[in-house]
């Protein structure tokens, strides 16, 4: 995958997340810049996901942001050398108002007639509520160590030394479709008309299309004996 295709693949990403109604702002249609402060913050064991997502958030880095303000992540290094993550609102879980109170503690700040330490102290009572995992995924050819480090893999949580082995190469829009089928499932089973032969409906049957065009790893970077052990493919 070179850049051209990683930057076609995020444009179609980000209309998919408009036609399930969910996107609120796009925000970088290319490779996002590493922010050091930010990657530090990923990097420490003793960081909290909170100051994580808020980093990210007030820094709006993210090629785009979600209506619930989750938001996601596209960095692009090399060829087939790539970095995708989604980062959940981990201030909404437990139902729709908690979704109302932080957009409107939000909405405060931003229209300056609170602090961002009066805003974080009324998000202490939500924290913690969050319960979808930061979902992230890599494929970093020149990290490759056979059984020890896969080429293509997800980290699903904080826990960074977590790598579950992927066969393929996701490109962004592959790795959005994903997230949204599993964590915005209403949205997606309620687009389009069902397919009565299969039961599935149009996004179903277009993420299984995408799946395809995900190409698998060669040999070189996806040994025969990980085929053999357990892998997502």
């Amino acid at each position: 995958m070179d850049r051209h295709e990683f930057e076609a693949s995020i444009s179609k990403a980000w209309s998919k997340v408009e036609m399930l109604a969910v996107a609120e702002t796009f925000s970088n249609g290319g490779s996002l810049d590493v922010d050091e402060k930010f990657r530090n913050l990923v990097l420490r064991m003793d960081s909290k996901y909170e100051d994580i997502f808020l980093y990210g958030l007030t820094n709006s880095h993210y090629n785009f942001l979600l209506t619930d303000h989750s938001f996601f992540q596209f960095t692009w290094n090399a060829a087939d050398d790539v970095r995708y993550a989604f980062y959940p609102n981990p201030f909404i879980g437990g139902g729709a108002q908690r979704l109302v109170r932080y957009k409107k503690n939000r909405e405060l700040l931003i229209s300056d007639f609170i602090s961002y330490e009066e805003f974080l102290r009324l998000l202490d009572d939500e924290r913690g509520q969050g319960r979808v995992p930061v979902i992230r995924y890599e494929n970093a050819p020149k990290q490759y160590k056979m059984l020890v480090h896969p080429c293509s893999h997800l980290h699903i949580g904080l826990h960074g030394e977590d790598r579950w082995a992927v066969r393929r190469l996701l490109n962004p829009l592959a790795f959005t479709m994903i997230v949204l089928r599993n964590y915005y499932g209403d949205d997606w089973k309620h687009y389009g008309a069902e397919n009565p032969k299969t039961g599935l409906n149009v996004l179903d049957e277009e993420l299984i299309q995408v799946r395809k065009e995900c190409p698998l790893l060669t040999e070189s970077y996806f040994s025969e004996l990980e085929n053999s052990a357990f892998h997502i493919i």
